[in-house]
């Protein structure tokens, strides 16, 4: 079995083994942990764990912008994690400073208003882009 092992590896340098059981399990172990802070921000952040809706119609589309605002939220979550920013930023913190760009209109012209070059380089590496 070794030997049919090490045949094939030798026969195909860019397949790697089948991932063990263990590895398999610690893997799903990890995404449960990224399912728990999704529905964590769901409820502290997003504020979406209580509808007060009395109608059909309006609870479907409260619960579908709370979807969409999920699928962006966790959307961000996973660039800050491939990024390496998820230590030092949350997706929290992004919205927020996404929140203080705004623009201004003078004379009926639109002039984005200033931003810190601090958050211009944030949301670079995120490949986010700011109103311009």
């Amino acid at each position: 079995m070794r030997d049919l092992y090490r045949q094939k590896k030798t026969n195909s340098a860019e397949k790697t083994p089948p991932k063990s059981f263990e590895q398999k399990n610690y893997e799903i172990y990890k995404q449960r942990n990224e399912i728990e802070v999704m529905f964590d921000s769901y409820k502290n952040y997003l504020k979406a764990d209580v509808s007060y809706m009395q109608n059909r119609y309006i609870l479907e589309g409260w619960l579908f912008a709370n979807f969409v605002a999920m699928l962006a939220y966790y959307k961000l979550y996973v660039r800050l994690r491939e990024a390496g920013l998820l230590s030092k930023h949350s997706p929290k913190d992004i919205i927020e400073l996404a929140k203080s760009i705004i623009r201004l209109k003078i004379n009926d012209i639109w002039f984005p208003a200033e931003i810190t070059n601090k958050t211009v380089d944030l949301f670079e590496k995120n490949k986010i882009a700011p109103l311009k």
